[in-house]
């Protein structure tokens, strides 16, 4: 006969008998002596036990892009813990013996926290002309150019204002002018 039909078998068995006998350590309302041998004897050929078993999560390791590190290179932001899952099983007992184990919850006691690695992605620099680095070079000639336009832009906005000026000043000087005044 396989496990399984015997888990069946004792499981049926289970359903026949009065509820009182299946509450471990009570008998009969009676509290009669014959319902506790009966107990006594059930629990010698099958039982059921509610057994909790605490077991570890593993935490996984999160790879995070990091362009202040040269690639190739790592470095741990944060350390992995692992956390603790309780798992409740049903465990059936025959003739004293364990048969068969089976999950009924599961449940997170202490989540797992991620571990996190700063994954180098800058490629590594190379000295250039005036020992700067080739990114440093990018930079300051980025910074010229930066700092040409913003002249441009203040000597066009210098240019607009003053004709600006110039033609506010000529409108208020007309006002009040008969037309075709010279100068007007």
């Amino acid at each position: 006969m396989s496990k399984k039909m015997v888990l069946i078998a004792a499981i049926s068995v289970m359903a026949l008998l009065p509820a009182s006998l299946l509450v471990s350590g009570c008998g009969s309302s009676t509290g009669d002596a014959a319902d506790t041998a009966q107990l006594q004897q059930l629990q010698r050929l099958f039982a059921v036990r509610i057994k909790k078993q605490n077991q570890e999560v593993d935490f996984q390791t999160v790879d995070q892009d990091d362009s202040s590190l040269v690639s190739g290179t790592t470095k741990t932001r944060q350390q992995g813990a692992k956390g603790v899952r309780q798992v409740s099983y049903a465990t059936i007992y025959l003739f004293g013996n364990e048969f068969f184990r089976l999950p009924i919850e599961t449940r997170i006691v202490t989540p797992p926290v991620n571990q996190i690695v700063s994954v180098g992605t800058a490629q590594p620099s190379t000295r250039g002309r005036g020992g700067q680095t080739a990114n440093e070079t990018a930079d300051a000639e980025y910074q010229a150019e930066k700092a040409a336009a913003a002249a441009r832009l203040r000597a066009e906005v210098e240019a607009r204002y003053a004709a600006e000026t110039a033609a506010t000043e000529h409108v208020i000087r007309c006002m009040g002018l008969p037309p075709n005044t010279p100068g007007c």
